[in-house]
């Protein structure tokens, strides 16, 4: 009776801690993200992006989703690599309207697709 009690103890703090670890993973990989999103669009706002600083998040966002993948579904993290790719096409190509265009979606999804996978009522019902 008491082995039985401790195995569900413990097994009810390992479930809870994996809960938090995986939590503070996603939001600080997407708040990261977000942060160097912005910075992105402000300098493309200002025509100062160059096609490097986007190559640069690129490179940035490999290293994060290696991470995610343990986490999230692939195709939520494909779809920021894809969105990504089209945000360097545009700037090699000086389509600075679109390019901010792509850099705000890009933005929104790094914003929403961790809210989509925190434990509240409405993310389980």
């Amino acid at each position: 009776m008491l082995k039985t009690i401790i195995t569900i103890i413990l097994s009810c703090a390992i479930l809870i801690g994996g809960t938090i670890y995986e939590q503070t993973v996603v939001l600080k990989q997407f708040n990261d993200l977000a942060s160097e999103v912005k910075t992105c669009i402000e300098m493309a706002e200002t025509d100062t992006l160059a096609t490097e600083d986007v190559l640069a998040l690129q490179t940035n966002w490999e290293k994060k989703k290696k991470h995610l993948h343990a986490f999230l579904p692939h195709s939520e993290i494909k779809e920021i690599g894809l969105w990504i790719s089209e945000a360097i096409s545009y700037t090699e190509y000086c389509n600075e309207e679109e390019l901010v265009d792509k850099l705000q979606v890009l933005y929104d999804l790094a914003v929403q697709i961790p809210e989509n996978f925190k434990i509240r009522l409405n993310n389980i019902f």
